[in-house]
């Protein structure tokens, strides 16, 4: 690592502490913005400022070793999570929609509220797929085809 590098981690381990201290673990923003935020100023090994995915992917990591299931970011791998975030969504699952657990999670500042009108549901449909895989839930809710917003289970009553 680029010595002038080292001063960029401890940046963003002040600034990510400081988050902590004044309780701002919920964070809308995604993490080439937290580096952003952060004003961090990485140099790669040609000498000129990273990309900005090369930028998520350190801010990645480094948030993952230092601080792991600590923050909610947007866009952010739900297996990163805090586990109360994580525990929520398996509670749901019983009784919801992916979609609906998403507002649902939303309306419970446990994660960003969406930036538009359309929900993107792939991170908690990977994780839920996930956790039916592991056993940790037994099934996943579908919206039934056409059926604006009843569930296949609804639709068959």
């Amino acid at each position: 690592v680029v010595k002038s590098n080292l001063k960029e981690y401890e940046k963003l381990n002040k600034f990510l502490q400081n988050k902590i201290n004044k309780n701002e673990v919920l964070l809308d923003m995604d993490l080439t913005e937290l580096g952003k935020k952060a004003k961090l100023n990485f140099i790669g090994r040609d000498g000129k400022k990273i990309s900005d995915q090369y930028l998520r992917d350190l801010v990645s990591k480094y948030i993952r070793k230092n601080f792991p299931k600590t923050f909610v970011l947007r866009n952010m791998d739900y297996r990163d999570m805090p586990s109360r975030v994580q525990n929520r969504i398996i509670e749901l699952s019983k009784t919801l929609t992916p979609k609906k657990i998403a507002l649902q999670l939303m309306d419970e500042k446990l994660i960003p509220k969406a930036k538009s009108e359309h929900l993107n549901l792939r991170g908690i449909k990977k994780y839920m797929g996930d956790l039916k895989n592991e056993g940790r839930i037994a099934n996943i809710i579908e919206v039934a085809p056409g059926g604006k917003g009843i569930t296949i289970a609804e639709q068959s009553e």
